[in-house]
């Protein structure tokens, strides 16, 4: 493996302009659903370390990146806690509004 990348990674929710909700991962590995991973992930050189949860959003999130050709084998799973989830809105000046949960 020639790049490790460390952090935490979310499950974001930003609302677009239809209103509609677009799922995806955001956080250090900046990644969304489908093939719009970083090319720093998309080669089969790097990795990612971090702590997810045994919830199913965290099994998508291990299958996006073992598609990609991500090394998973740094990634623990808490049996506890699950993936940490935000929306985003933008306020009439198009300025991003974020909510945690």
């Amino acid at each position: 493996m020639r790049v490790l990348y460390a952090g935490q990674c979310m499950i974001e929710f930003p609302c677009r302009d239809d209103r509609l909700w677009q799922p995806g991962f955001r956080g250090t590995l900046r990644a969304s659903p489908g093939p719009c991973l970083p090319f720093c992930l998309q080669r089969s050189r790097s990795g990612f370390l971090t702590r997810i949860g045994m919830d199913s959003l965290s099994d998508r999130l291990l299958a996006l990146l073992d598609e990609a050709g991500t090394a998973t084998g740094m990634i623990s799973r808490d049996t506890r806690r699950c993936l940490g989830l935000y929306t985003i809105e933008t306020d009439p000046f198009r300025e991003w509004q974020f909510n945690s949960g």
